[in-house]
């Protein structure tokens, strides 16, 4: 029974109860009553009981929904939307205001959820978004960050509550929240920064956040690594410089020695055949250059499609040997090959493993010296297929450079292989073509000793995997 009860309807029915005693006990000492007077205070008596326990039952029945609605409703400003109340009365004012209680905890419970999940959402996009996301109040507290944030960072917290100029952000990046906070206006700008033993490029843009009345309610930090693209864009600049460099040398020689030629040398016959040898061989490295330089734009794009079909290794290294036989008589380099016992055959394309077999006994022939000695070899692989090797006894490899040796141009003695007419791209093309095999390359290799490069090869090609690489 609710308070509001207690205190109204049970002093109500008190003081009515004690006037009807009184007035019992007076009409029952009056000397002339009579027995009709007392039946009448009998009677009365017996209504008032009836009636005070009708009208206690009523407002219990009335009032106890009342007191359900309004703990509801306390629920519901606890934020308890699940509640709902179903009074007993059909009709009236109170089963009235039951319904319109029940339908504004539907619609309180609806918008919460919808709220939960777009906040839900929202959060999911931060977190797992591809850039760092930096939330500053206007306090300069840092309270909101995300994964990728951490991770470009290395940050172990999230240093919610923390000052950010006392907090690890990098220095200019400090410098640009300053300014923001000044003059509220937008910042962007590229920053290079060292986390650990690594230096990673960052575009960061630093935005004020400003509510309807252009008051400041902090700051956003977005941080963009653009180190791959950074990367990508010095190997442009390298490529392009090194294309230049490359086509530049076998042009200046055929261009000077035509104007030699044109000015009078032609007319002198051991003059003639010599230039006209030189401007052969400069053209042909020429023609080489751009060759290799399409080749591997090709295979990079995968604009190839390998002709796959079952080839015997075996074939293949005797077919490659006799490539660059006269090259390595020409140096006086002993080639050394013992053929396999048992069969040896895999599923490649027949020309493209030869072109690998042929730029790695080409690339250790340019770097052995004279009376050297190169060794090619096929062994098993495990229970996967087999290994080609070509091994040197040539200047060898530093381990720095190792890592290197397969971007295009990059040449270990430059003064040698361009001496030698070498193109520098052999090697990426080497790469490229192996893994286009599904296979793996790997380089052993001290300086003055000389090195060994080989080649695995399954038995059987991926055919998922390739149509996933093609795609």
């Amino acid at each position: 029974m609710n308070r509001w009860f207690v205190r109204f309807v049970f002093p109500i029915l008190g003081m009515t109860g004690l006037i009807m005693f009184i007035f019992g006990y007076f009409l029952y000492q009056l000397p002339q009553l009579t027995s009709n007077m007392a039946t009448l205070a009998m009677g009365l008596s017996v209504i008032y009981l009836l009636m005070a326990l009708w009208i206690v039952t009523y407002l219990r029945r009335h009032l106890k929904p009342v007191h359900d609605i309004r703990a509801m409703v306390k629920d519901l400003s606890n934020g308890h939307y699940w509640r709902r109340i179903y009074p007993p009365i059909a009709s009236g004012m109170v089963k009235e205001l039951a319904v319109y209680a029940n339908r504004l905890a539907e619609q309180l419970q609806a918008v919460t959820e919808h709220q939960h999940v777009h906040a839900d959402r929202l959060q999911a996009i931060i977190k797992h978004m591809a850039s760092g996301l930096l939330f500053i109040n206007e306090k300069g507290r840092i309270v909101l960050t995300n994964n990728k944030l951490l991770e470009l960072l290395k940050w172990n917290d999230h240093h919610h509550q923390e000052l950010y100029y006392e907090s690890p952000l990098p220095e200019p990046v400090i410098e640009m929240i300053q300014n923001t906070f000044t003059f509220e206006k937008e910042q962007q700008q590229e920053v290079t920064i060292e986390v650990g033993i690594r230096r990673i490029d960052l575009n960061v843009l630093v935005a004020p956040v400003l509510d309807l009345e252009g008051h400041n309610k902090g700051i956003v930090i977005v941080f963009h690594d653009i180190t791959q693209l950074k990367k990508l864009e010095r190997v442009r600049q390298d490529f392009v410089a090194n294309v230049s460099h490359e086509l530049k040398t076998p042009i200046t020689s055929i261009k000077g020695f035509s104007e030699t030629l044109l000015d009078g040398a032609m007319y002198r016959e051991e003059h003639l055949k010599q230039f006209l040898s030189i401007i052969s061989q400069e053209a042909e490295r020429l023609h080489r250059l751009v060759e290799d330089l399409l080749q591997l734009s090709q295979i990079e794009q995968r604009q190839f499609e390998l002709n796959w079909q079952k080839v015997n290794l075996a074939e293949v290294m005797n077919n490659s040997l006799r490539v660059i036989e006269a090259k390595a008589e020409a140096k006086e380099i002993k080639l050394e090959y013992t053929p396999p016992v048992e069969s040896t055959f895999v599923e490649a394309d027949p020309d493209r493993l030869q072109q690998i077999v042929i730029n790695l006994l080409s690339n250790a022939i340019q770097y052995t010296p004279e009376k050297g000695e190169v060794r090619l070899s096929i062994d098993p692989w495990a229970e996967k297929g087999y290994r080609i090797c070509v091994s040197d006894t040539g200047i060898g490899i530093h381990k720095e450079e190792i890592t290197r040796i397969f971007e295009r141009f990059y040449r270990v003695d430059r003064a040698r292989s361009r001496a030698s007419g070498g193109t520098g791209l052999g090697l990426a093309i080497v790469k490229h073509l192996v893994e286009a095999h599904q296979g793996e390359i790997t380089v052993e290799s001290e300086p003055g000793k000389g090195s060994t490069f080989c080649v695995y090869l399954h038995r059987q090609r991926n055919k998922q995997d390739n149509k996933q690489k093609n795609r």
